[in-house]
């Protein structure tokens, strides 16, 4: 996927094609070197995201020649002997990858520092020649018979055909997410390409509060209960102590699903967008505002159990997927046009793209000799006609866990104004939540 270009990406027919050679002068840059002395893992994150929030929003140029996708290092310098060190920003275009392609890559990458006979031969020459032997991957949509039920399907054809007027008279919906009370949309979807920008904030739990909440979820009932959805309840805690309620009742969420499990065409470490969707709806969490902390409770639990069956399930079927509905769009240009000016369908996302194991090699092989990873990142741009916040979960195994929250500058609407202000507080009481929950 690295050597496809997009052809004719303007149109309603794009495709991707193979591109002949690859000039490396565009698609690696290296950045000044960082110093490491004396920094914290948080100050160190902090020093790289201006170079996150840049990557985010700057646009792939000459997709149809140049494939849509950066590698970024930042040297980090240190006057004692620690090992020498560098971030990796790997930045590539959702047309080309979901989430957990980031990790396939630099799980390859890392593969490659430690055996560079794995790769090509060595050269100066930047211009690459990609192997005419790997095919480029299928459209994902085609890869499976992806089965929708009518009932699934009504609603969005009706509502993407009926004028707006008469779809709110027969209360119909274009969106397949749910609704939920006086839910949570933050502004209304918009793009206004001369500001469009990504916010970016940290929120980091340490290797002994992951190694915690993974020991509360154990304890429920192993299996019954998974991070993802644990978390899901302490976001939900974080928003409803830092909105009013008279704008937020309740929230109705997305989470990603990796779905390379249940498309038997598909393997572990397939480059690409094999990526659906879930929807969640959760009510306010009261209390927050006075700062309760502590056990979530028993219908916290309970929720989250439901939504860990609920991201199993769906991450194991066919039926009813998002993705299905793709070929019922003739006109992407005028349905994406449509949404701008429309109110959001949901609150938030929350995208887990797992641990990332340092010793795991390419095709499951164990490596553990030489260049490691000991931190990882995970985050999007801002998201025009989405969720107004994302929560972007990455973490190396038996090392902490980073949430990098991300939203679109100017679109959030909160009280006074202060978007960076209000995410720090929401990275501060997600924090604060899950080291109460982990008993630390």
């Amino acid at each position: 996927m690295l050597s496809a270009a997009v052809e004719d990406e303007l149109t309603e027919a794009p495709s991707l094609v193979k591109s002949a050679t690859l000039d490396l002068n565009n698609h690696i840059e290296v950045l000044p070197a960082v110093a490491r002395d004396g920094l914290s893992s948080r100050e160190e994150l902090e020093t790289i995201q201006p170079h996150l929030c840049h990557a985010h929003d700057q646009q792939f140029q000459r997709c149809n020649i140049t494939p849509p996708w950066k590698v970024i290092i930042i040297p980090l310098t240190s006057t004692s002997s620690t090992p020498t060190a560098f971030w990796v920003s790997f930045s590539y275009c959702h047309s080309h990858g979901d989430g957990t392609s980031g990790a396939i890559f630099h799980r390859t990458f890392l593969s490659a520092l430690r055996d560079p006979a794995l790769t090509a031969a060595h050269t100066s020459d930047p211009v690459f020649q990609p192997s005419s032997l790997l095919p480029l991957l299928p459209a994902f949509e085609s890869l499976a018979p992806f089965p929708l039920k009518w009932t699934y399907l009504l609603g969005p054809v009706l509502g993407a055909l009926l004028p707006r007027w008469l779809a709110n008279l027969l209360r119909v919906r274009s969106s397949i997410s749910p609704t939920g009370p006086n839910m949570w949309t933050a502004t209304r979807m918009s793009c206004d390409p001369s500001y469009f920008r990504t916010g970016l904030q940290f929120a980091v739990a340490s290797a002994a509060t992951v190694s915690g909440l993974l020991k509360r979820c154990r304890e429920r009932k192993p299996g019954v209960v998974k991070l993802t959805a644990v978390l899901h309840e302490l976001i939900v805690r974080a928003l409803s102590a830092s909105l009013p309620a008279a704008q937020a009742s309740s929230f109705v969420a997305q989470t990603p699903l990796n779905l390379r499990g249940a498309v038997s065409a598909m393997g572990r470490d397939d480059f690409g967008p094999c990526v659906s969707v879930a929807h969640h709806v959760f009510p306010r969490a009261l209390g927050e505002e006075d700062g309760e902390e502590g056990d979530l409770g028993e219908e916290a639990w309970a929720r989250a159990a439901e939504t860990t069956a609920v991201l199993k399930e769906r991450s194991a079927s066919l039926v009813n997927q998002p993705v299905a509905l793709m070929k019922y769009v003739t006109n992407y240009r005028g349905y994406l046009q449509k949404k701008i000016g429309a109110v959001r369908d949901c609150s938030y996302g929350i995208s887990n793209i797992m641990a990332f194991d340092p010793e795991e090699g390419r095709n499951g092989k164990r490596e553990g000799h030489g260049w490691t990873v000991d931190q990882m990142v995970f985050s999007q741009p801002a998201d025009a006609i989405g969720c107004p916040v994302w929560f972007n979960v990455a973490s190396v195994k038996g090392g902490d866990m980073v949430v990098t929250l991300t939203w679109q500058r100017s679109a959030l609407g909160i009280e006074g104004g202060d978007e960076d202000a209000w995410a720090r507080h929401i990275c501060s009481r997600l924090e604060r939540g899950m080291r109460s929950l982990a008993g630390m």
